[in-house]
């Protein structure tokens, strides 16, 4: 996303860096990053309107935007308890992430597993997916995406 972004007071660029300045983290922090982005996919796909963890949810234990490691949040996997590799949000039911998937997904560079099926997630598929050369699996089953699927995948 361009610097542009973070002017729109309505995108989940600006959102992500309010939330993460509200809370606190370094930006110096080795995963500062890594909970922008995911602050940039929970905001871009309307992450307040989840069925189950969305921010503040008590339906969880280990809701999103917790103030906890990114790591314990639901739906994200760490095989090493510090980098998120996988996105697992793929159920029978979904979980109502709509909206799109964020560019800055492609940041995650140690993803191996992007599960978002059975939602509402609209919009097309960045070409920047190419550029997460760890993936194994993607699944975006049962979702709104249009246009073509990247070669890059």
């Amino acid at each position: 996303s361009g610097a542009g972004a973070f002017d729109d007071e309505s995108s989940a660029q600006y959102k992500a860096f309010r939330w993460i300045h509200s809370d606190g983290i370094d930006m110096e922090a080795d995963n500062f990053i890594q909970r922008y982005v995911l602050a940039v996919f929970y905001f871009s796909t309307n992450g307040d309107r989840w069925t189950i963890c969305f921010r503040g949810a008590g339906n969880c234990e280990a809701p999103y935007l917790g103030s906890n490691h990114e790591c314990e949040w639901h739906g994200n996997g760490c095989s090493d308890g510090k980098v998120v590799d996988q996105l697992r949000f793929g159920t029978s039911e979904g979980n109502n992430i709509t909206g799109t998937l964020p560019n800055e997904i492609s940041e995650l560079e140690a993803l191996t597993h992007i599960i978002l099926r059975n939602n509402k997630i609209g919009g097309s598929i960045c070409d920047c997916i190419g550029r997460l050369t760890n993936v194994e699996l993607i699944d975006f089953r049962n979702n709104l995406f249009t246009g073509r699927i990247p070669t890059s995948i």
